[in-house]
């Protein structure tokens, strides 16, 4: 009886160790680190065009007569490219925020320099081909940022600035000097983009 009683309590010890080392084995494939969720928003460029490199048009869409030519004049001495300025007549005029930038997928680098020079403007994305950016000034536009506030902006948000092409350095910095005398103001302010809205408006 001893020896039965010994071989049961021996039986009985072996089937716990194989269950816990079964049911341990279960745990592990449960416990396996899943892969995290990706967010279905496209990352933020990490590299951003000189101003040089950035065709846009500048709209006004508000009823504050001569905005975006004025604009236009300030953009051009900082080295961007205007090549319009006009009254906002698309569908999502007015725009009742500060601005918005609008860009289709290949001017999205070029947008998001943009939007560093008008704190407060949306990054609207479109369906255009090229890279031109479109920026239409709203109701509640003040005033560009600076360069060197944006160079600032950019570098804490780790954020690459390539440099101008030799060929326009000079002609920038000739420009900026007859446009420092512009009547618009600018901005030494914190520089980010956030969100807003649409467009009407006089040159």
């Amino acid at each position: 009886m001893p020896a039965l009683a010994f071989l049961l309590a021996l039986s009985l010890l072996t089937a716990l160790v194989w269950w816990r080392v079964l049911h341990r084995g279960d745990d592990s494939k449960t416990a396996a680190p899943q892969p995290s969720c990706s967010s279905s928003t496209a990352p933020a460029p990490t590299v951003v065009p000189s101003p040089a490199a950035v065709n846009m048009t500048v709209l006004n869409s508000t009823t504050r007569q001569g905005l975006a030519a004025s604009v236009g004049q300030a953009l051009t001495g900082l080295g961007f490219k205007v090549t319009a300025v006009a009254n906002d007549l698309t569908s999502r005029a007015p725009v009742t925020g500060v601005a918005e930038v609008r860009y289709g997928p290949a001017g999205k680098a070029a947008a998001t320099l943009v939007s560093y020079y008008v704190p407060g403007a949306t990054l609207v994305a479109d369906t255009r081909t090229g890279a031109s950016v479109d920026l239409a000034l709203g109701a509640k536009y003040v005033a560009l940022a600076t360069a060197a506030d944006v160079a600032k902006a950019l570098v804490a948000a780790h954020i690459t600035q390539l440099p101008a092409p030799a060929a326009t350095t000079a002609a920038t910095s000739a420009a900026s000097a007859t446009t420092s005398k512009s009547t618009t103001p600018s901005v030494s302010a914190s520089v980010k983009s956030s969100v807003t809205s649409s467009a009407t408006a006089s040159c």
